[in-house]
C-alpha cells in the first residue's frame, strides 16, 4: 500500500531445525506525487495584473513528499490555456521563489505560474497559481479643466478637474496631480496622489 513501510525478513534453518533471522531497515512504498502548496504570481503579493515583461517573480508555499521526498523543483510561466510551461528553470528543493525572464509575454493575455516538483522515485506534480493578466500599455489620457475653463491667474490656489481617463485592462489605480510648467511639470508642486478623485 502507498505510504506504508515494509520490512523484508529472511529466516535460515539448519539441519537440526535451529533458526536465525535478519531484517532490513525497511522501505516505504511511494506511488504518489508530492503535495502542492499555494503558488503566487509575484514577490510578497499575489498579483492579478502584471505590467513588466522583463522579469516576473514566482513564490510558493512548501511542497512536501512524505514518501521518498522532493528531489527536484523547476519553475515556468505558461499561457493559461496551454498544456505546457515555457522555459522551465531548475531551482533548489529548499527554494521558495524564483525570478524568471519572460520577454515573450504578450499584452492583455492570461498566464499562470507553474512549479513542478518531482520526488526521488520520479513521481511529479505541477502546482499552478491562480493566474494573472498582462497589461503593458498606459491608461488613455483624458482632459483637464481649470476652474475658469482657461488659464487661471491666481495668487495661491488652483482648482482643476479631469475627465475621460481610462484603462480597459487593469483599470486606473490612482491619479497623481502636480503643478508646474510644460517643461517642468513639478516646478511649483510635486506630484501627489488624489486617489480616484476627479478634482483637486
Amino acid at each position: 500500500l502507498d505510504g506504508f513501510r515494509y520490512y523484508p525478513t529472511v529466516f535460515a534453518t539448519n539441519g537440526v531445525g535451529a533458526e536465525s533471522a535478519a531484517t532490513t531497515a525497511g522501505f516505504v512504498v511511494d506511488n504518489s506525487p508530492p503535495l502542492c502548496g499555494l503558488v503566487y504570481d509575484g514577490a510578497g503579493i499575489d498579483a492579478a495584473w502584471v505590467g513588466d515583461k522583463s522579469d516576473l517573480t514566482v513564490t510558493w508555499d512548501p511542497i512536501v513528499d512524505a514518501g521518498s521526498g522532493v528531489a527536484s523543483t523547476r519553475v515556468a510561466i505558461k499561457p493559461r490555456l496551454s498544456a505546457r510551461g515555457l522555459g522551465f528553470e531548475a531551482v533548489g528543493v529548499d527554494v521558495r521563489s524564483a525570478t524568471l525572464n519572460v520577454p515573450w509575454l504578450e499584452h492583455n493575455r492570461s498566464y499562470v505560474s507553474v512549479v513542478e516538483a518531482t520526488d526521488a522515485l520520479g513521481n511529479s506534480i505541477a502546482c499552478l497559481s491562480n493566474g494573472f493578466v498582462t497589461d503593458f500599455t498606459p491608461p488613455s489620457a483624458g482632459g483637464v479643466l481649470s476652474e475658469l475653463g482657461s488659464a487661471q491667474i491666481v495668487d495661491h490656489l488652483v482648482h482643476v478637474s479631469w475627465y475621460g481617463f481610462s484603462d480597459p485592462e487593469s483599470g486606473i489605480r490612482e491619479y497623481l496631480v502636480a503643478l508646474g510648467t510644460l517643461s517642468s511639470p513639478q516646478r511649483y508642486a510635486p506630484f501627489r496622489s488624489v486617489g480616484l478623485g476627479s478634482e483637486a
